[in-house]
């Protein structure tokens, strides 16, 4: 078998990531009126939950590099009764100061979440509020 290239069997490591997320954390949950139900008490929604990493993932370019180590939290306020996902950046759960930066990050994930479907996902309540903190790592 001479002339064969040799292959090796461990995959070469990929580029670093330049985002790393926190555990999806379920903030509220209720149904139409006012009665809440205690977040502890709320059921997930993998397929939003799911989504809301992805959309944090692919957009992770939005912070330039000199920006590493800063924090957004995203939040999604998913609605089935209006069928609707809006994607928040709370000033409260953010140390990124770039405006400009923020407003890409923001965007980029609200465009990413307009596309998941509502219909086909299980759920026990209206309406819910999910949040995701990513920390921005840059390119090293």
């Amino acid at each position: 078998m001479e002339g064969l290239p040799i292959v090796s069997a461990t995959p070469e490591a990929g580029p670093p990531v330049p985002v790393k997320l926190s555990d999806v954390r379920i903030l509220a949950c209720q149904d139409r009126g006012s009665r809440k139900t205690p977040a502890d008490q709320c059921d997930h929604l993998a397929s939003v939950e799911q989504a809301l990493s992805r959309a944090i993932e692919q957009a992770a370019t939005c912070v330039p590099p000199s920006d590493a180590g800063s924090t957004i939290e995203y939040v999604a306020d998913v609605s089935f009764s209006r069928h609707k996902v809006h994607v928040a950046v709370p000033r409260s759960g953010r140390s990124l100061d770039d405006r400009k930066a923020l407003t890409a990050c923001a965007s980029a994930v609200r465009g990413s979440m307009q596309s998941v479907p509502l219909d086909t996902q299980t759920h026990d309540h209206a309406r819910y509020k999910i949040a995701v903190t990513a920390t921005y790592t840059g390119k090293s």
